[in-house]
């Protein structure tokens, strides 16, 4: 599934791919791009408005690192690390075609393979 958001080299970021993040310090860090709801807790809300802080769901695409569903950051400069970030391990759909098929046939898509695989197409 195709996310809108692209990596450092221009590569389509997709779900299920593993990213890979270098950061100012040399921290390396990789991520699983997941689409999911995650819930947060102890929101504020605006002064005036009540309660104080509310618990709230995000539906979304997000960087999954040690047990951790984070949202890109940006940076002073207005650069999202999603910019930094280059792909580095197609989604585990892509890697099943390839190794069905013998040959690695990049086709994204999750619904052809679906199709493909269980109804022979």
């Amino acid at each position: 599934m195709e996310t809108g958001l692209f990596d450092k080299n221009g590569t389509p970021i997709n779900i299920g791919d593993r990213t890979r993040l270098v950061l100012k310090d040399g921290e390396v860090r990789e991520f699983d791009v997941r689409f999911k709801t995650v819930k947060r807790t102890t929101i504020k809300t605006l002064r005036g408005f009540g309660p104080e802080s509310i618990d709230v769901s995000i539906t979304g695409i997000f960087f999954c690192w040690q047990e951790n569903d984070l949202l890109p950051c940006v940076d002073e400069n207005g650069v999202s690390d999603v910019e930094k970030m280059e792909v580095i391990q197609p989604p585990f759909w892509v890697q099943v075609v390839c190794e069905l098929k013998g040959r690695c046939q990049m086709r994204k898509g999750l619904r052809w393979f679906i199709r493909r695989n269980h109804n022979g197409k």
